[in-house]
């Protein structure tokens, strides 16, 4: 059996803000579901995002030699981040 988490237990384990998790998840970009009225996310997909942390992907821009202002490099992040985990939902469902 899958196990599931709430929105604010999933957004801790990531370190984002609930709300920021909802709005992924509303976007498609993160994996999860509205039951009952809630929304729940697998376990498995937090686990999995877990692995694809912006210091790994600040890592792989660096070795690139992708050069860019903290603040461009933030953004690329997110969107490498956001289209990566969208593959991963897609492949699911």
């Amino acid at each position: 059996m899958e196990a599931f988490l709430d929105v604010k237990t999933a957004a801790e384990k990531l370190g984002v803000s609930d709300y920021t998790l909802k709005d992924r998840m509303k976007a498609g970009t993160f994996p999860g579901a509205k039951v009952s009225g809630r929304w729940v996310v697998r376990l498995s997909d937090v686990e999995k995002a877990k692995m694809i942390e912006p210091k790994f992907l600040d890592n792989v821009l660096r070795t690139a030699g992708i050069t860019a202002n903290a603040s461009q490099r933030n953004k690329l992040i997110e969107a490498i981040h956001s289209s990566v985990m969208k593959i991963e939902y897609r492949q699911k469902f």
